[in-house]
Formats: C-alpha cells, sequence, structure tokens
C-alpha cells in the first residue's frame, strides 16, 4: 500500500560570512515525514562552495521498527523528486549536499524545498537503529508549526547577542516556558516596554499587539536585529530575516553564556543535547545542567548528567565534585563515591591538589571524604552479603551517607532524630521524599503520599476501615443504612495474603475469599487463572491482593482485572520500586520500609483521592460504617501532610536516601531490569541443578524472595553453615515452610548473587552423586 504527497517548504536566509552553518525548524512531506536543511558556510575540500545538505528525522514508526530512516532520502523505499531552486543557479550534486559556488551567491536568498510524486510504502528493510526516541511533545511542537508563516514570536537578548525562537514549541518542550508564556509566573529584571503590561506579565519581557507578518520566515537562529541588548547597544546583524511585528516576545538572559543558551535551544528543537567534554566549555555536562534546572527541563538534565557521569575519571572526579556537583545531592554522592572509592590515585592528580581552601564546601567535602574512605577501609577487610528477607540490605552508600550525617544533619549541629517535626527542616525533608517517591514511581497527581507507622499488619485493618467508609460515601442516599454490607474481596496466593484476610474477618463480616491456593493446591507456590476467580463484582467495597508473598516466593507477573468501578488494593511491601507499575490502576497501594525502602519504622500509603472519607466521631451517624481509629484515617493523615503525630523522622530521612539512590541508578526502570537479571541467574541455577528444587511455578516466581529445596533435606544445615562461613546471612527459609530463601531485593549487587551462585554450584558438586 503507498501513499502519495507533494510538500513545499520556503526558508528566507541573510548571508553572514562569517557563520559556519544554520539549520532550518523542521518540515514535513507528510504527516510522520520529517526533514531539515542545513546551510554549510563551508565544507572540507570545496572551500570555493557552500552546501545544503537534507537531513532526515525519523518518525515514530521508523524509530520503533527497522525503516531505512538513515538513509531515506536515497532508497528505493521513498520514491520522489527533490529539487534546491536557488535563483534558478544549477548546484552540483554530491556528499548528499547540494553545492553552490559562493562568487555566484546574492547577499539574499531563498531556498526552495519542493518534494512531488512522493511515495512511500509499509516494506521492511534492515536499517540501523536510532540511540534514542525523538519524545512526543517534540513531534507534537513540529507538527503545530510545520505550516505557520510566522512561527518565530520570541526574541532572546543573550551575552549581546540575540536568539529567536518559537513559543509554541518551547512550551511544549519547558514547564518553565510553558508556564511563562501563559503569564503564571515572571522574572525579575526590568525591561521597558512599548506596551503597557498586564500585572502578571514578565517584567522582563515586552508585548505587541500588532498584526502577524506574512513573512514566510520560521526558526532558530542568532544575532537578531530587534531590540536592544540589556546593556543598551544595538545587536548584531542577523542571519534570518524577522519582521518587527512577528515578535511578542522580547527576553533578557544576564545569567547563561549564549553557546550554553544555544546549546539548549537545540536541544529543545531538535533533541540533541551536543554536549562538549572539555573543560569550561559553554555546553559541558555541568553547563547543560545548570540552564535546564532554571528552565525546567528535566530530560536535558538527566541526559547532562549521564553524559557527566560516563566522563567521570580519576583525573577530573576532583573538579567536578569541587566545582559544581556538591550542588546536586543527586550528583554529589555519585562523585563522592567514586572519588572515595579511587581516593589513592585521585588525591594525586593537579585537580585535587589545586583545590580551592578558601572556598566555603572545601572542609566539609574533604572532611566526608576522609569519614568515608576510612570507613570504606574497614568494610573491605570483610565484605558480607545480607540475603535477610527483612529487615533488609541498605545501599552501602546510603548507610555511608547516613554515617556522616549522624550528628550533623544539613549542617544544624544536631542529628535528624533531635530535630522537631514541627521544623521547617524536617518538613523540608519530608516533602522532598514525598516528591523522589513520585517521582520513581510515576504517581499521578491525584493520589495522595501518606507516611505512616504499624506496618502491613496495620494496614490490614487500615483498608478495611477507610474503604467500608468511602464505599458507603459513594453510594450516599442511594442505599439504607441497614442494607449497607458490601464485600471485600481478598486474593489468598500465600502467607501475607491469608493473614489479611484473617484481620479482615475480625473487623467485617462479610469477606470473600476470591481463591485460596493453599486449600486448592495444598501449598501455596501458584495463582489460579482468572477463570477460576470468584470475584464479587461492582458491589465490592475493594478487592485485594498481595503483590509479592516473602514467604512464599509468589509474584504476580501482572495487574489483576477487575471490575473498573472497584477500588484495587495491593500491598507491595516486598516488592515496591522493584519494577514499573501503572498507578492509576490502583485505589490503594501500601508498603512497609524494611525491604526495598529503608529501616523498619515508616510505612508508605498511596491512596487515590477520591477514596478519602471525612472522619466520623461518637454521636454522628455513621450509616452502618465502623468509626475508623485516628490514627488510621488516610484523610486525617492526607490533611497533615502525615505530621498528626511524631513521625518515624529517620526511617524517612533514610528513606529519601535509597529515592535518592535509586533516582541515581536511573530509577525504577533502571533497577527493573539489574533485578530480572539476578533473579534469573538463580533461577537458571536452581532449574540446572539435580539437587536444588523451587517450589514454585515458573510463570509466577518472585524477583525478590527465591526460596528452593535441597535434596535430601539433610543437606540444608551444611548448605547454610558452610554460607555463614564466606558471609552469606540469612539464607534460612522461613519458618513456615523450611527450605532456603535468598531475598535479593534491590540493595542486593550482582556481586552478591554471583557469589551465592558459585557457592551453591561448588556445594552441588561435592555433594554430587
Amino acid at each position: 500500500m503507498a501513499t502519495s504527497s507533494t510538500a513545499r517548504a520556503t526558508f528566507e536566509f541573510q548571508l553572514n560570512q562569517s557563520k559556519a552553518n544554520a539549520l532550518t525548524p523542521p518540515f514535513a512531506t507528510s504527516d510522520d515525514l520529517f526533514w531539515q536543511l542545513e546551510y554549510c558556510e563551508t565544507y572540507p575540500n570545496e572551500p570555493e562552495c557552500f552546501v545544503v545538505r537534507l537531513h532526515v528525522i525519523p518518525n515514530q514508526d521508523e524509530l520503533e521498527s527497522i525503516l531505512p530512516w538513515s538513509r531515506r532520502h536515497e532508497n528505493q523505499q521513498y520514491v520522489g523528486k527533490l529539487a534546491l531552486e536557488m535563483d534558478k543557479l544549477t548546484p552540483e550534486m554530491k556528499y548528499r549536499g547540494f553545492f553552490y559556488k559562493k562568487t555566484k551567491l546574492a547577499h539574499n536568498f531563498l531556498i526552495g524545498v519542493t518534494f512531488s510524486e512522493f511515495q512511500t510504502n509499509s516494506k521492511l528493510v534492515p536499517a540501523p537503529f536510532p540511540g534514542r526516541r525523538i519524545p512526543n511533545e517534540l513531534y507534537d511542537a513540529w507538527l503545530g508549526e510545520i505550516n505557520k508563516q510566522d512561527s518565530v514570536d520570541v526574541q532572546f537578548n543573550v551575552s549581546g547577542q540575540v536568539v529567536y525562537a518559537s513559543s509554541a514549541i518551547l512550551s511544549k518542550r519547558s514547564e518553565y516556558f510553558r508556564n511563562f508564556f501563559q503569564q503564571k509566573w515572571a522574572e525579575s529584571e526590568d525591561i521597558q516596554s512599548d506596551t503597557t503590561q498586564s500585572s502578571s506579565q514578565s517584567p522582563n519581557t515586552r508585548t505587541r499587539s500588532k498584526k502577524k507578518s506574512s513573512s514566510p520566515v520560521k526558526g532558530v537562529t542568532i544575532n537578531g536585529t530587534n531590540g536592544t541588548n540589556t546593556n543598551g547597544t544595538t545587536p548584531e546583524t542577523s542571519d534570518i530575516s524577522i519582521s518587527n511585528n512577528q515578535i511578542k516576545y522580547v527576553i533578557n538572559v544576564p545569567d547563561f553564556e549564549y553557546d550554553t543558551f544555544l546549546g539548549m535551544l537545540r536541544y529543545l528543537y531538535t533533541d540533541n543535547p551536543g554536549f562538549s567534554v572539555e573543560d569550561g566549555s559553554p555546553t559541558s555536562p555541568l553547563a547543560m545542567m545548570a540552564i535546564s534546572d532554571k528552565y525546567l527541563i528535566q530530560d536535558l538534565r538527566e541526559r547532562a548528567k549521564e553524559k557527566l557521569l560516563k566522563i567521570l575519571n580519576e583525573d577530573n572526579a576532583a573538579r567536578i565534585l569541587f566545582d559544581a556537583a556538591w550542588k546536586w545531592p543527586d550528583v554529589k554522592e555519585i562523585v563522592m563515591n567514586y572519588v572515595v572509592k579511587n581516593f589513592a590515585k585521585v588525591r594525586e592528580t593537579p585537580a585535587f591538589l589545586e583545590i580551592d581552601d578558601s572556598h566555603p564546601m572545601t572542609a566539609k567535602l574533604l572532611l566526608q571524604l576522609i569519614r568515608q574512605h576510612s570507613f570504606i577501609d574497614q568494610m573491605a577487610e570483610k565484605k558480607v552479603w545480607n540475603f535477610g528477607a527483612g529487615p533488609a540490605m541498605i545501599p552501602s552508600s546510603v548507610l555511608l551517607r547516613a554515617q556522616a550525617e549522624f550528628t550533623n544533619y544539613n549542617n544544624l549541629g544536631m542529628s535528624i532524630m533531635e530535630l522537631s517535626h514541627r521544623s521547617k527542616e524536617f518538613e523540608n525533608l519530608l516533602n522532598k521524599t514525598k516528591n523522589d517517591f513520585r517521582t520513581l514511581l510515576k504517581i499521578p497527581e491525584n493520589y495522595e503520599i501518606l507516611f505512616m507507622q504499624g506496618g502491613g499488619h496495620t494496614q490490614f485493618s487500615a483498608i478495611v476501615y477507610n474503604l467500608l467508609a468511602a464505599k458507603r460515601a459513594k453510594l450516599g442516599d442511594s442505599i439504607n443504612d441497614s442494607d449497607f454490607n458490601p464485600p471485600i474481596d481478598y486474593l489468598v496466593t500465600g502467607s501475607w495474603s491469608a493473614k489479611a484476610a484473617q484481620e479482615a474477618k475480625r473487623i467485617y463480616g462479610n469477606v470473600n475469599i476470591v481463591f485460596d491456593v493453599k486449600k486448592s493446591k495444598g501449598a501455596y507456590g501458584s495463582i489460579p487463572p482468572n477463570s477460576e476467580w470468584k470475584l464479587s463484582g461492582p458491589s465490592a467495597a475493594f478487592v485485594y491482593y498481595c503483590d509479592n508473598e516473602t514467604v512464599n516466593g509468589v509474584e504476580f507477573p501482572y495487574i489483576p482485572e477487575i471490575d473498573p468501578s472497584v477500588p484495587l488494593v495491593c500491598d507491595m511491601s516486598s516488592n515496591i520500586l522493584s519494577r514499573r507499575v501503572d498507578i492509576s490502576k490502583f485505589g490503594v497501594i501500601y508498603s512497609g520500609a524494611q525491604k526495598n525502602i529503608g529501616p523498619a519504622g515508616v510505612t508508605l500509603v498511596i491512596v487515590r483521592k477520591d477514596l478519602l472519607t471525612p472522619v466520623e466521631s461518637v454521636g454522628q451517624q455513621h450509616h452502618n460504617v465502623p468509626i475508623i481509629p485516628t490514627m488510621l484515617d488516610y484523610k486525617t493523615m492526607a490533611d497533615n501532610n502525615s505530621l498528626y503525630n511524631t513521625p518515624p523522622m529517620f526511617s524517612i530521612y533514610m528513606a529519601d536516601l535509597v529515592f535518592e539512590w535509586l533516582l541515581e541508578l536511573g530509577g525504577v526502570e533502571a533497577i527493573e531490569a539489574m533485578n530480572a537479571t539476578k533473579s534469573q541467574a538463580i533461577y537458571d541455577t536452581i532449574d540446572q541443578s539435580k539437587i536444588y528444587r523451587s517450589p514454585v511455578d515458573r510463570l509466577v516466581r518472585s524477583r525478590m524472595n527465591v526460596p528452593f529445596k535441597i535434596e535430601p533435606p539433610e543437606l540444608e544445615k551444611e548448605f547454610l553453615s558452610g554460607a555463614d562461613k564466606l558471609n552469606m546471612y540469612q539464607l534460612k527459609g522461613h519458618r513456615s515452610v523450611g527450605g532456603i530463601r535468598a531475598s535479593i531485593y534491590n540493595a542486593m549487587p550482582l556481586e552478591g548473587v554471583e557469589a551465592l551462585i558459585k557457592y551453591m554450584k561448588e556445594f552441588e558438586k561435592k555433594h554430587s552423586i
């Protein structure tokens, strides 16, 4: 199947012989085929010519398949005629570009691009993949600008030079610019305006309400002609002719270098950061991190951070740490740990020897380095692998940082455990922890995040109280109080879901067991097919399940499908943050901290806001609903930002250190891949063994808790004793099921798993028949 299309685009340039090149904005030959033209002032081996080259921009289908996007304009896959006309000159075609003699070129010229008889089809042929998908919001921005005659409407004055851009594209790509152009916030520096400004408009911006220009110009360029610089001088001559009438915003940028700002705009337009790794470069990763923080471009910041960590080495680590990395906690910790681990070499580098002693951060950073280096030396003498199911292993870098800050949190001269929970410092920490958690799990804004106490056992009761109240509030006057008796559904796949159902029966009389694997199969280790489930349907107040059964090693590989009107409640205590999850599918998610979050003490609860109901008091009408104990009431906790009483402050502090550590690794997406690798390696060892056996069906094996039996069972005691001698601890299975259990939560590195596998193989070889 083929489609044909004809498209034209015209771009007007003014030559400035000192400029090396210029790019047009993207244009399209159909709804999903994008291109750019590049004008090169000079070209290798062609000093007498300039060249116009056509660049392909891959679309989403090509990125996700194997279409030949990189050679689209050469391949027979795309058949058409391409003509570039310039003052009726005939160019020479070579190097995949159109070359023109400079001596024949007028000062002003037009580049006209015409695609005719253009066809595409869906035949797939092998081609290289691009390294990164073009963001959807960038495609949306391009589509909105393709046929606009006056898309350039913003002028930036940057270090004596001018940059033009489109507010529509900037708004799509940056939260800062989106709010700025919608007049939701303003800059601080004043500039004289030709027109009266609204009270909410930035004083650093001037607005014109004249007719739109009919000029065909559109794009981002440098060195404009409109407006004046911050010092009152006239900017340099423009590469692109911009009509004065089409500029709606003139914005001064006093705090960034021109090349840094231009690099940011290039990224917003093309998704290409173009980092420079030279020291002090205006487009270095550190410079781009700073400007992306200013303009709230999170994806650019993450790519700059990723690039920074890739170029981190013994020679530049000290400079990066002391010059800039200390400003960003997420970068500081990684660079600090690198310096600590390589301290013997780093301290001999010129960058370390040239540290500025007068810098206010120097003494603090050096003290932290010395403390951490000393601690690592001690830890290296005895490497311990903690396979405990909970409380579980905590990342060593988190422990080191907690140790360094234990007596002096945030330079306050006191421990986090000594602060008032009403203090501004702790409130800031609480809010940061909440935001980091929301970022990691991509929690929508219509969900509250609560920090509660009592662990999963307390939540067994809390969900019953809160969701019965929510169900009653939802039904309103459509039902009599005496008739209110909705079922609550429980999926029982292991010890923890069984305990949850048992607690629900103590509180409420209408508990429906959707299935109980132990009763139907004799033992936990599987999840029945949906056809065997006995759900209550829309009448239920909620449906509960435990995502990962710590004792039995059973994990749901999917989110259960239930009636969408019924809240889905999930206990994720032992696999929270271990994989991506669609939060919008749930009414309530809760998790104790002592497995993937930090030390015991705090329980995180994610609850959809429409399920929060006001607290009833004795003497009021309760509508046949149990009164929610205050300390279990979700709305009370939400209304008080989890500060109704003194929260477990140290546990919350440690949780955020773990969240920062996880964000530095690349977030949940990165740790999910690591967890899959770790668990699969152990399961492969078990499946290939003659003495190890997994009691769990392959499709529902846990990635966090790997239980296995040894045959004959008499060998288990010897196995555990040998593991202890190798500093591999807490491998004994739960007392209710016996056997061996290796808990490999997020903090367990692959090195620890490999040590266990090596021991397992050596033990089997010793006892092979």
